[in-house]
């Protein structure tokens, strides 16, 4: 194993912590800051896996501003694929969870729409 695949296996496996919300989103974040930004897609974030975190902030497992953190450390990423079918609704839902500010807030009737967009 030359040092370059290890390189890239680590920096799969931060990516896959971060789009499944696996451990801490800070922990993914600064495991991938070692690395280049400019990056072949390396994952796929997938409108199932969104979903799934979605049923995570509904069910109380992750709080609005876990996934509000989860969205922008996906959303400036290069290495994260998305599904061509999926492409503008994942940026755009990656956009409106990373800045509530100026987006409405997540809420759980938002997290249901949403979800219900993605299954379609």
């Amino acid at each position: 194993m030359t040092g370059a695949q290890d390189d890239v296996r680590a920096r799969k496996a931060a990516l896959e912590d971060l789009i499944n919300l696996r451990g801490s989103v800070d922990d993914a974040v600064k495991r991938l800051r070692v690395f280049d930004w400019d990056a072949a897609n390396l994952v796929t974030l997938s409108p199932t896996t969104v979903v799934e975190v979605l049923d995570r902030y509904q069910s109380g497992d992750v709080t609005a501003d876990g996934i509000a953190k989860w969205a922008q450390g996906i959303e400036v990423r290069d290495d994260i694929a998305f599904p061509p079918l999926f492409d503008t609704i994942l940026k755009e839902l990656l956009f409106e969870l990373a800045h509530p500010e100026i987006n409405r807030a997540l809420s759980p009737e938002s997290a249901r729409e949403w979800s219900e967009r993605l299954r379609q």
